[in-house]
């Protein structure tokens, strides 16, 4: 059964098993209780980051996911993840945190193994896509460049960026290991 820990900081977190929890608790839960608590906003909100979180039901499936404040996104690097394992990019999707209700704001991001853009995974925020909460973008298809080795970095680029005012989104990068 998966294992998480609840961001630092927080207090009374509510999750699927029916407990309250605060920053610093390690919580088993079932695999249904995790995969719905990941794949929703609120487990990007609690669960602290950092290591790849294994997919349920996978042996080398992980999904890397970094929440981030849309009105800090410029053009240019967003953020970096090191995986530590050999592998390739899948998958690369964006959930809504909080929303963004300032309308005609966007951003398109794109990703980047060690300075090499990936071919595909594009994927475009709007003030329109970020609403409502937990919402889930899609990127497009990755088709070629996305393999990476265990000391390479992957980059999250944005470009074309009109400032957006407000919301939060964790931006997941969904990664086979080798």
């Amino acid at each position: 059964m998966p294992k998480v820990r609840i961001k630092a900081g927080l207090t009374n977190v509510q999750l699927p098993n029916g407990g309250a929890y605060k920053g610093g608790d390690i919580v088993e839960l079932t695999d249904d209780q995790y995969k719905n608590l990941a794949s929703s906003a609120l487990g990007d909100e609690v669960l602290d980051a950092g290591d790849a979180e294994k997919v349920v039901g996978s042996t080398n499936l992980f999904e890397i996911a970094v929440p981030v404040n849309l009105a800090t996104i410029a053009d240019g690097e967003v953020t970096r993840i090191k995986p530590g394992f050999a592998g390739t990019i899948v998958g690369f999707s964006a959930t809504t945190i909080t929303a963004a209700t300032t309308a005609s704001k966007t951003t398109a991001l794109n990703l980047e193994i060690n300075g090499v853009n990936v071919t595909g995974g594009a994927l475009t925020l709007t003030s329109a896509n970020q609403t409502p909460v937990g919402n889930k973008t899609l990127a497009s298809a990755i088709t070629s460049g996305n393999a990476f080795t265990a000391d390479q970095e992957i980059k999250i680029e944005a470009a074309s960026t009109t400032a957006f005012v407000e919301g939060k989104a964790a931006l997941s990068v969904l990664v086979k290991a080798n």
